[in-house]
């Protein structure tokens, strides 16, 4: 579901996710001198017009005009504008390293001229920016400062604005209670200025709250209000958001043909802004009501589209949970090695979100401690100065002040070192719960190759029955032509239980996934062969001699040999349990 806030674009106030207000009280350019007369100033109005209208591509085209025009004007002010502008344009397409660094240059210029206003434009801006990658945490920094700012300038949109984009953060943090405290605040703030547009986003963003603790009726009917309130202003981008919200309940409430019905909605006018981050959420929640259906190569048509979308603006969070659907509809299709491949994208992007938010806080921590440390230094040296000037006034208190400047520097190393000691718990915490991730994640795909072990030998069992049974029905039929047809359904059931395809393919699954565990053998155990490797995997995963012995298409008889064998080489004597030993390589 998506959570969104409507506000002035820079003209100039600032959206939290899609929607612009009309709203112009608020515009700063406004406030200067011979506006009218600035070099690029026709195409600024021009960029601000087309952005109002949802024409990111024009937009920033006059907006690149705009600035390559200003770029030698004495207003700086005007120039900041300028950065905002584009920085909108960008975040609306989802450039959103592109619209950082416009607001980055923005907020550069609001804090050389001192302008409130500006800056806290920008730090909203940047909050939002960070709050749409997923770093909530920087999200909510930002969001702060813009607050205390608009406070100062008793700019209730902009608070309004700010109030709502914190909310947006708890809600996603399930922090329902602040979330609900600063949706009502901005709802308040919107009501004074009748602000339509807005009012109707905060109804949509409680109904998107509603929708989290599970009240899908409540949540579709302030959904509907929303929408009703939004269609009689023609808030185009928010409209969007509200048929994608109106989407997603549906389909929680299991009623998919509406739920097709209002995503092929969003879809269009996704696609009529340039709204990418959409039109990427629009595919997936497509392919996701395929699967429900059962549709599997339409859901895999359109998850497709939506990876591949989602790759091209670097939307991780999105990617990964694509890369899973994609695996669950390759391996509803039959397409098991297609579908591994889907299921280890998604576990690599998991593990790059999880190293890039652990060093993240790594970072942090050592900033903190270093900052610390050389506050200390500081104010040791400075009350070492002042011992130096009190020996000189005062010989005769020189042995009290050692004293006191020992007891002093042994406080302080004794703080130093627990300060030390904490970095270093947390230090731990930190791997205990990598290593935690990574326990999971092993567990996760041992799981599902084991699953997909036992469909290889149930599928093996099955068609050897069949071919079992065909040899009883041909003993008994005389007529060629039936005798040509059985002939033929026997050899291709021979085609699928072919040794080769069978275990060429399902052995590229066991090299992907056991890749790891077969080098700990190969370190203690080289003398295996590459077929015992292989045994001593499937073993690891608690098959049973008849599910191996499908697999390798042997009798089960040969798989207690191999495993004889095995535990020989492995130096295991007594009742030692074979798979035990194997998981705890």
């Amino acid at each position: 579901m998506r959570i969104v806030s409507i506000s002035l674009c820079i003209a100039y106030l600032i959206t939290g996710c899609q929607q612009v207000s009309t709203n112009e009280s608020s515009n700063p350019v406004s406030a200067f001198p011979d506006t009218e007369s600035h070099p690029g100033f026709k195409d600024y109005e021009l960029a601000q017009n087309y952005l109002d209208d949802a024409d990111y591509d024009s937009a920033r085209f006059y907006g690149f005009r705009a600035m390559v025009s200003a770029e030698n004007s004495p207003d700086q002010l005007f120039q900041g504008n300028i950065q905002m502008l584009l920085a909108n344009a960008h975040y609306f397409q989802s450039d959103y390293e592109e619209a950082r660094t416009f607001a980055d240059e923005a907020l550069s210029i609001g804090n050389e001229l001192q302008s409130d206003s500006l800056t806290a434009y920008a730090l909203h801006r940047i909050g939002n920016i960070y709050r749409r990658q997923g770093y909530y945490q920087q999200a909510t920094q930002y969001m702060f400062e813009a607050i205390k700012l608009a406070e100062t300038l008793e700019n209730p949109l902009l608070l309004g604005m700010a109030y709502e984009d914190l909310a947006n953060v708890y809600d996603h943090d399930a922090e329902y209670g602040f979330a609900e405290e600063y949706y009502l605040k901005a709802k308040e703030i919107y009501e004074e200025l009748n602000d339509v547009g807005n009012i109707a986003g905060v109804i949509g963003n409680l109904g998107a709250m509603i929708y989290e603790t599970g009240d899908y009726e409540g949540a579709l009917a302030m959904h509907k209000e929303s929408l009703r309130m939004l269609l009689e202003a023609n808030h185009k981008r928010y409209i969007a958001n509200t048929y994608n919200n109106i989407a997603v309940t549906y389909r929680e409430m299991g009623n998919y043909d509406s739920t097709l019905h209002y995503i092929q909605k969003t879809l269009e006018m996704d696609i009529e802004a340039g709204f990418k981050r959409g039109i990427a959420m629009d595919y997936e929640m497509m392919g996701t009501v395929n699967l429900l259906t059962g549709d599997y190569s339409e859901a895999k048509e359109n998850l497709i589209k939506g990876v591949e979308l989602a790759e091209q603006i670097g939307v991780i969070s999105r990617q990964r949970s694509m890369y899973y659907r994609l695996f669950r509809a390759d391996s509803s299709l039959g397409n098991y090695q297609q579908a591994l491949s889907w299921l280890s994208k998604s576990y690599v992007l998991r593990d790059s979100i999880y190293s890039e938010e652990k060093g993240r806080a790594m970072n942090e921590m050592r900033e903190r401690y270093e900052t610390e440390k050389k506050e200390q230094e500081i104010e040791f040296l400075t009350q070492k100065s002042e011992l130096e000037q009190t020996r000189n006034a005062a010989i005769g208190f020189s042995l009290l002040s050692i004293i006191g400047i020992i007891s002093l520097v042994w406080a302080r190393q004794r703080t130093a070192q627990k300060k030390e000691f904490e970095i270093l718990e947390k230090d731990k915490i930190i791997t205990e719960k990598e290593l935690e991730a990574s326990k999971t994640e092993a567990e996760y795909l041992k799981k599902e190759l084991t699953n997909y072990a036992l469909h290889i030998a149930q599928k093996n069992e099955f068609l050897t029955q069949i071919k079992k049974e065909m040899a009883e029905v041909r003993s008994k039929v005389s007529n060629q032509e039936a005798l040509k047809h059985i002939n033929h359904m026997g050899s291709k059931i021979y085609q699928n239980t072919s040794v080769n395809k069978e275990m060429e393919e399902f052995e590229a699954h066991v090299e992907q996934v056991c890749e790891g565990f077969f080098k700990r053998l190969d370190e203690k155990f080289p003398e295996l062969t590459d077929q015992e490797k292989r045994l001593a995997a499937l073993v690891r995963l608690n098959l049973s001699s008849k599910d191996i012995a499908s697999i390798f298409s042997i009798s089960p008889k040969s798989v207690d040999q191999g495993r004889y064998r095995l535990r020989k080489k492995l130096n295991m004597n007594g009742d030692r349990n074979l798979s035990i030993f194997l998981n705890r390589l």
